[in-house]
């Protein structure tokens, strides 16, 4: 009997521990949004505005997910929508000052890497655009579902995203 509980317990702990991941990782929006300073890339000129409109007026879904994004494709399925996964990058009561800092060093590259991209490269890339600093001008929430099928409305306003031409992924 008592050799059944330790069973039972050990199990209820391990679907615990997964439960807790796999919700910790889950698309939400505290996990795509954090308050930061982004960084700046240049602004969109009127016809460029337009054509991100046009792209992101169709719904999206999920697509995948890796350890920096989550990645949702077009209806069309001609571009990706992808989201910057901060869940593992934000601050914790339990973590020292040193992994704090650790942490916001992986932020500051995962940035850099995305700002240089764009301003220097963003054709080779299959960049259109990355929006890496909270706004006010882009007026745009947009429709997805993840990979549960739960539908989601997302103001691309206060998230940090990049969009990329399928093709090039």
């Amino acid at each position: 009997m008592f050799r059944i509980n330790k069973i039972i317990l050990f199990g209820l702990i391990i679907a615990m521990a997964f439960t807790y991941v796999t919700y910790r990782d889950a698309f939400k929006l505290s996990n795509i949004t954090m308050e930061i300073t982004g960084k700046h890339v240049p602004p969109l000129s009127p016809e460029e505005k337009q054509y991100i409109s046009t792209i992101l007026d169709q719904p999206y879904h999920y697509l995948a997910e890796g350890n920096q994004v989550y990645a949702f494709v077009s209806q069309d399925n001609h571009y990706v929508l992808k989201f910057f996964k901060f869940g593992h990058l934000k601050p914790s009561s339990f973590q020292s000052t040193h992994q704090e800092s650790v942490k916001l060093r992986k932020l500051e590259r995962l940035f850099n890497a995305h700002q240089v991209a764009y301003c220097h490269d963003k054709e080779h890339c299959g960049l259109i655009y990355a929006h890496l600093n909270f706004t006010e001008d882009l007026d745009k929430i947009i429709s997805l579902k993840d990979k549960y099928g739960f539908s989601h409305s997302i103001d691309l306003n206060s998230t940090f995203l990049f969009y990329k031409k399928k093709e090039n992924l």
